[in-house]
C-alpha cells in the first residue's frame, strides 16, 4: 500500500488469485461489523442481526469484488488487448485496501481518493497501460458499471409509481 508502484509491478508475473481471496475475506469483517453493530443500535436480536450481517456482508463482498473484476477485465481485454480476469481481481482487491479508513471522517475522503490511484497505478503497471488506455478503460468501467447498476431502478420504478399512483388517487385508472 505505501509502494503501489513496485507492488503491482511484481503483479505482473502473479498467478491465481489465493492472495486476492485472503484479502477479500479479511474485507468481508468491515461491512459485516458495520451491519451488526447497526442492527443490535436498532436493538435487533443478537441472532437475526448475526444472519443479516453474515448474508449481506457475505453476499456484498465477494460478489463485487469478483464481479467488478468480470466487467473490468473484459473491458481492459476489449480495448487494449491486454488484461487477465486474475490481474484484475488483485487490481481491484488490493486497491479497495484503503476502504478501511473511510468510516473515519475527512480521512476517509482521502482514502477514497487513494484507492481510486491505486487502481490507475494497479491498471498501468499490472497491465503495462498507457496513460490514455488507463483513462480510456476507467471511463469505459464507469459507464458499463452505471448501466448495470442503473437496471434494477428502471425496471423496478415504473411499476413502483403505478402502485402509488393507484394507492394515493383509488378512482384513477393507471395505464
Amino acid at each position: 500500500m505505501f509502494s503501489p508502484v513496485g507492488f503491482f509491478t511484481s503483479q505482473r508475473q502473479a498467478e491465481g488469485v489465493t492472495g486476492p481471496l485472503i484479502f477479500t475475506a479479511m474485507m468481508f469483517a468491515l461491512p459485516f461489523l458495520g451491519i451488526l453493530f447497526t442492527f443490535m443500535w436498532l436493538r435487533v436480536p443478537l441472532g437475526i442481526a448475526l444472519a443479516i450481517a453474515a448474508a449481506g456482508a457475505g453476499f456484498i463482498v465477494p460478489v463485487n469484488s469478483f464481479h467488478n473484476s468480470l466487467w473490468l477485465s473484459i473491458i481492459t481485454r476489449v480495448t487494449t488487448r491486454k488484461g487477465t480476469y486474475t490481474g484484475a481481481v488483485r487490481i481491484l482487491t488490493f486497491s479497495m485496501a484503503p476502504y478501511v479508513l473511510m468510516v473515519i471522517p475527512f480521512v476517509g475522503f482521502l482514502a477514497g481518493i487513494y484507492a481510486f490511484i491505486l487502481l490507475v497505478i494497479g491498471l498501468m503497471k499490472t497491465f503495462e497501460l498507457s496513460g490514455g488506455q488507463t483513462a480510456l478503460v476507467l471511463i469505459l468501467y464507469v459507464v458499463v458499471m452505471s448501466i448495470i447498476f442503473a437496471i434494477p431502478f428502471i425496471v423496478t420504478i415504473p411499476p413502483m409509481w403505478k402502485m402509488i399512483s393507484q394507492a394515493l388517487n383509488p378512482g384513477v385508472i393507471c395505464m
